[in-house]
Order: structure tokens, then sequence, then C-alpha cells
């Protein structure tokens, strides 16, 4: 019997040493439980994507969709058509267009601003004032709308509800400073000329280049009998390219213009610039919409 398990030692030890295992190794294979496991992968890099089966299947490139782009609404596209008409000095067709744009949209207040802006060019100021009125109501935060308000009450001569009006541009916009000028205009008109000389002199410092404010300083100064500063201050408007002006003639100054003297006052009241129309911006529209094309004095 010892020789037939020394036999059969034997055999099996060739075996081994045939496929390049030791004694050990067959110890160790001979024990419960010593298989390797091809199902355990512990150690590898887990394949966990895209059908791997670790989680449902989903595209490769999941992503958010890109938003599409906001469509211009009907009030906007006529907006925007009226202030090309606007621009090109065609001020019945833009306030047509305006028109239509505050029925379509009667709550967005830039519509009525511009359409205000294209009746003081059509010189209807009441409408104009009702429009620029409703815009102040609709965006009260909106410098721009009290400052065109004001321009139609100086217009009209309104002069008291002038100064209230640009006194709230100027809380909002305290920098800008036509709201200023606008403000030496009404306190001008009230006949307050020692306040507004101190308005347009601090005007003309931070705007050296108007001519006509420097006219009209001159006439402030003209009025409290000043009159060598005031005719210094004429020259100076002259000497900026302003070629007429009433206070030119009062002064005997020469004027390549025949302008009449204001008959309502002795002194007249500046006239306010023109503000240009706003439009809407992309992507986002107008007055939500802030306005692309701002209103400037």
């Amino acid at each position: 019997m010892t020789r037939l398990y020394g036999l059969a030692l034997a055999l099996a030890l060739t075996l081994a040493s045939a496929r390049g295992m030791t004694l050990d190794d067959m110890r160790t294979r001979s024990r419960p439980g010593s298989e390797p496991d091809p199902y355990d992968r512990r150690g590898e890099t887990p394949n966990v994507g895209p059908g791997s089966g670790e989680w449902p299947d989903m595209p490769a490139d999941a992503g958010s969709p890109a938003p599409e782009r906001e469509q211009p609404s009907a009030g906007e596209r006529l907006n925007a058509l009226a202030c090309k008409y606007y621009q090109q000095g065609k001020y019945s067709q833009a306030e047509s267009l305006y028109r239509r744009a505050t029925e379509v949209e009667p709550d967005r207040a830039v519509y009525h601003h511009n359409r205000a802006n294209a009746l003081v060019k059509l010189n209807r100021l009441a409408d104009a004032r009702h429009e620029a009125e409703r815009a102040t109501r609709l965006e009260p935060r909106e410098a721009a709308s009290h400052a065109l308000l004001t321009h139609i009450l100086l217009a009209e001569r309104n002069y008291q509800a002038a100064e209230r009006s640009i006194q709230r541009a100027i809380q909002l916009d305290p920098r800008n400073p036509s709201h200023h000028r606008k403000l030496g205009a009404a306190l001008y008109g009230m006949r307050r000329y020692g306040a507004a000389e101190s308005i347009y002199r601090g005007y003309v410092a931070a705007v050296p280049s108007d001519a006509e404010a420097h006219a009209d300083l001159a006439g402030l100064l003209l009025a409290q009998g000043k009159k060598d500063d005031a005719r210094a201050m004429a020259a100076k408007a002259m000497k900026l390219g302003l070629r007429s002006h009433w206070v030119f003639e009062r002064l005997g100054l020469a004027s390549h213009s025949s302008a009449p003297r204001p008959a309502a006052r002795p002194v007249a009241p500046p006239s306010a610039p023109v503000v240009r129309p706003r439009t809407t911006e992309s992507p986002k529209p107008a007055a939500s919409a802030r306005p692309a094309v701002m209103p400037s004095d």
C-alpha cells in the first residue's frame, strides 16, 4: 500500500512539474474555496457608464437643450420700425407706429415715451404731455421720462410744474448735467434769476461746448443788470458757433439771423435739448426691457 501511494505521488509530481507548479501550489489548489472567482472584479477599474449595466442606459451627451431665442413681440416690432422713421425725420409715420405699439401693449412705458417725443416734433404739445405723463406713471423710476415731461412743460411755459418734474429726474439721475440745465430753465422762467444763474454756471463748467447754454446764461446776467458779464458770455456763445439768439440783438452784437425777440417775457427761457427716441434692445426688449438706444438730451 505504501509502495502504491509512493508511485501515485511520484506520478502527480511529474505532472505538476510539467505544468510549472510546486507542491505548495498543489496544496493550495486542494483547499475548499481556493478556486479563483471569475466574477470577482475587486481591484479592477469598474466600467460605470452607459451600457455597462451599472446604471440605466442614457444618452452619452445628455445635457439641457439650448434655449430658444425669444421672438420680439408685436409692440417691439412696431417700436423698432417707428424709431427708424424717427431717426429719418419722418415724425408723422413714427408717431403713428408708436401709437399702434401703445395700443398693442399699453403698459410698456417706453412706447409712450417715444410717442411723446414724436408728438413734440409735430408740435402737438398737449398730446405729448399726456403720453409723457403716462410713461412716468408706468415707470416712475425712469429719469429720462421725467426729463422729457419737463421739456414739454417748459415749452408750454408751465415753469412750476417743470421744476417739480425735473427735481424728480435729478433725484433719480443726479450726475446728468442736462437735468440741471432744465432746472435752471424752470427757475429762469419763474424769474428766480440768482438761483438759475448759479445752476447755469455749474452747467457750462461741466459742458463748456454748449453754445446755447452760454447764450442763456448771458440772458440771465442781462436780466440782473450785469451787462458787461452778459456781453462776455454772449461772445463765448458766438465763438462756440451759435449764430442766432435773442440776447445777441439785445446786447447789440452782430448776428447772422434776425431772430425776433420773445414777446411774452423780456427774458425768454432757454429751449431744452431734443430727446431722441428709445428703442428695444436684444435679446431683452426695451424697458423690460431696457432700451437699446437710450434717450440723450
